[in-house]
C-alpha cells in the first residue's frame, strides 16, 4: 500500500518557486528564514573534510566541528556560532559565515570565521543584523548568500545579500593569509542603469590570473516582451568590471522543457563551462547551442584582453526525446466504486447525523488497506476498513496545531497506529511540526514533535521522510540528520520537491519540478533507484507508488511505470477531474486495482489494471 503527501507540499514548492522568479534564488536565500542542518565540506584535493553539527537545529548558538585529515580527526571543538555555509582549503583552514543567537530576536549577529589547521580561531568578524526591508521570516540584515575562495589571490569572498530591492550583492573580501578584513565590493556600483535587472548565479577564479569570471541572468520587464539572458563579466581584485560580454536573449526557451532545463543548468552554474585552465575559461551560449572557449592576456600596461579562441557545437540541453504521450494505451475495466457512508443499511450509528461524511480534502490509506478521508470542513480523520465499512473519528483539536488541518500530512506506525500533522502552516517555519497521535482504535495518545518541514514516518525503520522545497532526508525522530538525499538518482541536484509516496517496504518516491517534472525512487537506506523524467506532462501531477509500480496522474492522463523506471503504457483518465486538480491515484489489492479520488466526493472510484 502507497502513503502520499499531496497538496501541502505542492502549494509550498509552487509558492516558493513563484520567490524565485520575482527576486532570484540566492536572494530567496537570504531573506527566508535560515534553517541549520549538519553538513559536510571537503578541501578540493580530498585531504581534509570538516563536519559541522549545529547544536540545535532552530538556534544558532552554537556548532560542534570537527576536521579530519585523510579520514583521521585532526581536531575538534565547540564555537559561540553555527557557520551556515563553510570551505575548508588544501592546507586545513576552516572559513565561511554564519550567526550567533537564534531567529527569535536574541543577540542576533552576522559572523564571519577563519580557523587555522589546528582548529584555533584566527578571525571572527561580528556585525549587528538589522531590520531589512523585505517582508520575510527572519527580519534582519546582512544575510549571507555564499562563499568564494581564492587561495591563489589570497582571499576569501563572503557574498551578502543587498538590503535594496533589485540591487546587486556586495562581496566582502578577506585576506587568507592574514586573517584579516580587505574591504566590500558592491556589485550594484558595476552598471549605472536599473534596466536590465541582474543577479549573480556562478563566480569562478580564473588561474593563473587576479581576475574573477561572474555569471548574471540578466531580465528586462519591456512590454509587449522582456528579456531573458545573460551577461558574462571579469572582475579585478579591486572590484572593477574589466570585460564584459552581454547575450540578452540566451535563456528565452521556446518551450516548457528547455526552459525547465535552462533554469536547472542555471542553479548548478553550468554556464561556466571551464575555468581550471590558466589565463582561459569557456562559455556555453544556450541560444545558439555552443562552446565558446575565450583567452585573457595582460598588456604591459596592466590592462587586460579577452579573445575568442573556439567555438564548437556543443549539447549541454539534449533535443527534445520521446514524450509519454507515445506510449501504447489499455484501458481500465470498472468496479463497484467504494463509497465512504458512516450510515450503512442495517441497525442506525450511534454516531449524530451531523457528522456525516461530505466534503474530502484528501485521503490516505494505512498498509492493512483502511481508509483515512480527511473532512474539509472540519479537518477530523474519518476511519473506514478496506471495505468501506465505517469504524471511527480521529479529531484533531485547534490547540494541535496553527489552525485546521485540510491538506495534512498522515503516518502510520507499525502497531496500526496513526499520525496527523500539518503538512503546511506556521509549524513548518520552524521545522518543529506537531503530530497528534491516536491507536489503531482511533484512541487519542501523546502527541509528538517531529522536526522538519513536512515528515512521513517510514515503515520498519521508525525513521522520517522529511520534504522541503530544497531538499529532502532522512531523519531520527530525534530531527538528526541520517541522510541528506540532495541528488536525484539521475545525478542532478534534487529541488523543487513537491510530494512523496511510501511504500510498505521502506522504498520511496519523490515528485520534484527542477528542471522539469520527474519521479525519484530511493531505497528504505536512501540509496538511488531511478529518475523517472516526466516528459510532455504540464499542469498538477499526483503520482502513487506500492514498491513495485508507479502511477501517475495528470491533466493528459494515467501514466504507468514499474520500479526501475520503465514506462509501460497509458490510460485515459476515466475520472472528470475537478477545477485545477487532478484525480489522486492509489494501488489496491497488491497492485491489481487502481483507485482514484477526485479531489472532493468520499467515494474511491476502483479499476482493474491491464
Amino acid at each position: 500500500m502507497d502513503r502520499c503527501s499531496s497538496g501541502a507540499v505542492v502549494r509550498r514548492s509552487l509558492m516558493i518557486a513563484t520567490l524565485l522568479l520575482i527576486v532570484g534564488t540566492h536572494e530567496v536565500a537570504a531573506q527566508v528564514a535560515f534553517v541549520l542542518q549538519p553538513k559536510t565540506y571537503r578541501a578540493p584535493s580530498g585531504r581534509y573534510e570538516l563536519s559541522v553539527d549545529p547544536s540545535d537545529l532552530g538556534d544558532a548558538d552554537t556548532a560542534k566541528y570537527r576536521l579530519q585529515e585523510n579520514g583521521k580527526d585532526r581536531w575538534s571543538v565547540t564555537l559561540p556560532f553555527a557557520l551556515i555555509e563553510a570551505a575548508v582549503t588544501d592546507n586545513g583552514t576552516t572559513i565561511g559565515y554564519g550567526y550567533t543567537g537564534d531567529r527569535n530576536g536574541r543577540c542576533r549577529e552576522f559572523v564571519v570565521a577563519i580557523l587555522d589547521a589546528a582548529g584555533k580561531v584566527r578571525l571572527k568578524d561580528l556585525v549587528k543584523r538589522g531590520p531589512s526591508p523585505f517582508v520575510d521570516s527572519d527580519g534582519s540584515l546582512p544575510s549571507g548568500i555564499g562563499v568564494v575562495v581564492d587561495e591563489l589571490n589570497d582571499r576569501l569572498i563572503i557574498r551578502v545579500a543587498s538590503a535594496q530591492w533589485r540591487q546587486l550583492e556586495t562581496w566582502w573580501i578577506y585576506r587568507l593569509s592574514s586573517a584579516t578584513a580587505v574591504g566590500k565590493q558592491d556589485l550594484s556600483k558595476l552598471w549605472q542603469d536599473s534596466e536590465p535587472y541582474r543577479r549573480v548565479f556562478a563566480i569562478r577564479p580564473i588561474q593563473g590570473t587576479p581576475l574573477t569570471l561572474v555569471h548574471f541572468v540578466r531580465n528586462t520587464a519591456h512590454i509587449p516582451r522582456g528579456t531573458h539572458g545573460a551577461t558574462f563579466g571579469l572582475l579585478d581584485l579591486q572590484g572593477r568590471l574589466v570585460w564584459s560580454l552581454e547575450l540578452p536573449f540566451d535563456y528565452m526557451a521556446s518551450d516548457r522543457e528547455t526552459g525547465e532545463k535552462l533554469s536547472q543548468l542555471l542553479v548548478e552554474g553550468r554556464y561556466i563551462l571551464r575555468s581550471d585552465k590558466p589565463r582561459a575559461f569557456d562559455l556555453f551560449f544556450a541560444a545558439a547551442s555552443q562552446r565558446v572557449s575565450y583567452s585573457v592576456t595582460p598588456s604591459a600596461s596592466g590592462q587586460w584582453t579577452v579573445k575568442e579562441t573556439a567555438r564548437a557545437p556543443f549539447a549541454l540541453i539534449p533535443a527534445p526525446k520521446q514524450t509519454l504521450m507515445m506510449l501504447p494505451k489499455r484501458a481500465l475495466k470498472p468496479l463497484e466504486p467504494l463509497v465512504l457512508r458512516m450510515h450503512q443499511s442495517g441497525a442506525p450509528s450511534p454516531i449524530q447525523q451531523t457528522d456525516e461524511l461530505a466534503a474530502v480534502s484528501s485521503i490516505a490509506i494505512d498498509p492493512q488497506g483502511r481508509l483515512y478521508p480527511i473532512d474539509r470542513k472540519t479537518g477530523a480523520m474519518y476511519v473506514f476498513d478496506s471495505s468501506g465499512r465505517f469504524l471511527h473519528i480521529c479529531r484533531a483539536t485547534l490547540k494541535d496545531f496553527s489552525g485546521l488541518v485540510p491538506d495534512p500530512a498522515i503516518s502510520f506506525g507499525d502497531q496500526g497506529d496513526v499520525y496527523l500533522g500539518p503538512g503546511e502552516g506556521i509549524e513548518g517555519l520552524s521545522r518543529r511540526c506537531p503530530y497528534a497521535h491516536f491507536d489503531a482504535n482511533g484512541k487519542r495518545l501523546d502527541s509528538v514533535v517531529w522536526i522538519g518541514f513536512s515528515s512521513w514516518l517510514q515503515p520498519r525503520t521508525n525513521h522520517l521522510i522529511e520534504l522541503s522545497f530544497a531538499f529532502a532526508a532522512l531523519n531520527e525522530l530525534s530531527g538528526q540528520m541520517l541522510r541528506e538525499l540532495g541528488l536525484r538518482p539521475d545525478g542532478h541536484r534534487l529541488s523543487g520537491v513537491e510530494s512523496a509516496c511510501v511504500a510498505t517496504d521502506g522504498s520511496f518516491a519523490i515528485l520534484a519540478n527542477q528542471g522539469g517534472e520527474t519521479i525519484n525512487v530511493f531505497t528504505a537506506d536512501g540509496d538511488p533507484i531511478c529518475t523517472i523524467p516526466l516528459r510532455g506532462l504540464m499542469g498538477v501531477i499526483e503520482m502513487a507508488y506500492d514498491g513495485q509500480r508507479i502511477a501517475v496522474a495528470a491533466e493528459q492522463g494515467l501514466f504507468f511505470f514499474d520500479r526501475s523506471g520503465t514506462a509501460l503504457y497509458r490510460c485515459d483518465s476515466p475520472v472528470p477531474p475537478l477545477r485545477d486538480s487532478v484525480q489522486v491515484p492509489y494501488f489496491l489489492d497488491v497492485g491489481r486495482t487502481l483507485a482514484l479520488f477526485d479531489g472532493r466526493n468520499p467515494v474511491l472510484y476502483r479499476y482493474q489494471l491491464p
